[in-house]
């Protein structure tokens, strides 16, 4: 079953980004400041339902719906 944070690895690796680097482009993109940590525990699915989904949204160049169910 795919999950928020398998929708985000996905995404991220197809663009050659590390856990760090999506976390600076959060940063620029937004102005959110995220940890590594927070995101490699957003991708194992220990954190269920991450706040600032729509900051990872914009920095993936995905729409929220698609981060949360797998659909445009």
């Amino acid at each position: 079953m795919e999950t928020i944070g398998s929708r985000i690895t996905q995404l991220r690796k197809a663009k050659g980004w590390s856990q760090s680097h999506l976390a600076g482009v959060i940063e620029i993109c937004t102005d959110t400041k995220i940890t590594q940590q927070s995101i490699q525990q957003i991708e194992s699915g220990e954190t269920k339902n991450p706040r600032h989904l729509e900051d990872f949204a914009t920095a993936l160049d995905v729409s929220e719906k698609y981060l949360r169910f797998g659909e445009d």
